[in-house]
């Protein structure tokens, strides 16, 4: 077999689905692949986060979930589709961490998770 066959993607689109029925939206974010530069350093970042907490007698559910959150928007590269007050939602560093950090919007930030977590996307 092919050694290139077991290389990743660099990014993948995943298109989030709507809450209320399941179905695909026009929303699409991109994904960096697991060798992706981005998402090796987000990876050592959420590492370092990690290792700093591990001198604290508990690491506080709180910083965990900053942490992820950091993870997640790193590795969120762009999206698509998606709108504020009628306007295009311009993609950046501090909007996947505001949008992935709201609890309001739980779907999508477990979607993105929930893919970044499965490898096998990042392959044809």
């Amino acid at each position: 077999m092919e050694l290139s066959a077991f290389a990743p993607k660099d990014t993948v689109e995943l298109a989030i689905l709507d809450p209320r029925d399941g179905k695909p939206t026009d929303v699409t974010f991109t994904l960096a692949g697991p060798a992706h530069p981005v998402r090796q350093a987000a990876t050592r970042a959420l590492l370092d986060g990690m290792g700093a907490a591990e001198g604290e007698a508990e690491t506080p559910p709180e910083k965990l979930r900053d942490l992820n959150t950091d993870y997640l928007a790193a590795c969120v590269l762009g999206w698509q589709g998606l709108t504020r007050d009628s306007q295009a939602l311009p993609h950046s560093l501090d909007e996947a961490k505001a949008l992935l950090g709201d609890p309001r919007f739980v779907m999508i930030r477990s979607q993105v998770d929930r893919a970044m977590g499965d490898n096998r996307r990042f392959f044809d």
